[in-house]
């Protein structure tokens, strides 16, 4: 029964670790994101200059609908992390409870039900 128990905690383990890149890969959108910011403001007179608004804005436009991708996708699943590992870890301690049922109704066990 006790062999049940890993099977929650891989669960859980595998839904941590996909937040875990989610959340590392979003950082790196960050700052991204925050690098092209910082290059605009820094060189905004050569930018007008060159006419390059459009491109500057669509360059922004695109790193910041990937990072809002990013966030909600790690959002989401940072929501769904608790539910998920109560319905598993319930599940397991139901199994469990059936199986130690089971057991002490049967008369060919040695389990009894204050033992149980």
């Amino acid at each position: 029964m006790c062999l049940l128990l890993p099977v929650a905690g891989l669960v859980v383990a595998l839904v941590s670790k996909s937040l875990k890149s989610r959340s590392a890969k979003g950082k790196v959108v960050f700052g991204q994101l925050f690098n092209i910011m910082e290059e605009t403001l820094g060189a905004l007179k050569v930018i007008k200059a060159f006419t390059g608004e459009r491109f500057v804005q669509n360059k922004f436009e695109k790193v910041n609908e990937d990072y809002n991708k990013i966030s909600i996708s790690l959002y989401r699943r940072a929501d769904l992390t608790s539910p998920i590992s109560e319905t598993v870890v319930l599940g397991v301690l139901l199994l469990i409870l059936y199986i130690g049922g089971c057991m002490v109704f049967d008369n060919t066990s040695a389990l009894s039900g204050s033992a149980f």
